[in-house]
């Protein structure tokens, strides 16, 4: 029992340690704006959110990569 507790805990504090975490939130949240921005048909607008999200994505494997 006390050996199932401790690797919740020890997994809880790897989640908390991840660095890459709040990117992560950032990228989800990118998407949902170009989601948004491409059902009101601004082609453009799209484009320039979808590539500031693959970049981001590109920084979360760059970190993920290095750890």
């Amino acid at each position: 029992m006390i050996k199932k507790i401790w690797n919740t805990i020890k997994a809880w504090w790897a989640k908390l340690k991840d660095p890459s975490r709040a990117l992560q939130r950032e990228h989800a949240r990118l998407l949902k704006e170009a989601r948004d921005i491409q059902r009101k048909g601004d082609i453009p607008a799209f484009a320039k959110k979808t590539r500031e999200a693959n970049d981001l994505e590109k920084r979360i494997e760059e970190i993920k990569n290095k750890s």
